[in-house]
């Protein structure tokens, strides 16, 4: 299984409908969602990429909506989905964006972070972990 970050940004405040979750509220900014694909990573990320898409899971939402913009997307071959979250939580500058979104399906508080630092500071952080970043289009 590979776990993945994608790093979205809108530039306003929003209010997003997630389906049955209903309205969420998102600060401006660098929001960070922590993935996993057991399988087909390549087609999960090209989804993703994809704007046109019935929503199937919580990050669809924001993925689809006009205010949101997809900015890089990063891999992490060795890390699990929730370990890389909570190494996530524990950055400077990072809070949960909303409590509990992606992370239905397991104990962590959330799976969208928001980031208030500099990107530069990021990458060599995820370098640091083994990410790598995903060129794909």
């Amino acid at each position: 299984m590979a776990s993945y970050v994608l790093i979205i940004e809108n530039v306003v405040p929003l209010e997003v409908l997630v389906g049955a979750r209903g309205a969420v509220a998102l600060a401006a900014g660098w929001h960070l969602y922590v993935g996993s694909a057991r399988r087909g990573l390549a087609a999960r990320l090209a989804r993703h990429r994809r704007r046109a898409k019935r929503c199937r899971w919580h990050i669809d939402y924001l993925l689809v909506h006009p205010g949101f913009t997809l900015r890089s997307v990063w891999v992490a071959a060795n890390l699990p989905e929730c370990e890389l979250s909570r190494l996530m939580s524990r950055l400077p500058g990072m809070a949960a964006s909303a409590p509990r979104f992606g992370s239905s399906d397991c104990r962590c508080p959330s799976h969208l972070w928001h980031f208030s630092g500099d990107l530069s500071d990021l990458t060599a952080i995820f370098q640091s972990w083994q990410l790598i970043p995903d060129i794909s289009d």
